[in-house]
């Protein structure tokens, strides 16, 4: 699953979603900062979350095997 940050959410929040669907059974779960440029990745067999910045590749072998994506490509170009 996954949640991008809009201004008006908190990230408490959508950090607690993102708990929830994991004690349901959700193998990933995805907080996506679009303010911060982070992604952080939740796995259920993890305590803590992966928090990926702008240089990072995001990368999800338990589901899409062969499959990244670089950070930076996820915001929008700065000219």
């Amino acid at each position: 699953m996954v949640e991008v940050k809009s201004p008006t959410d908190s990230l408490k929040k959508l950090r607690q979603k993102v708990q929830s669907f994991l004690s349901l059974g959700t193998q990933i779960g995805i907080v996506v900062n679009p303010e911060a440029h982070t992604v952080e990745v939740y796995r259920s067999e993890e305590d803590t979350p992966q928090v990926l910045s702008d240089g990072d590749q995001l990368m999800l072998p338990e589901l899409l095997p062969g499959w990244n994506l670089a950070i930076a490509d996820l915001w929008p170009l700065v000219f």
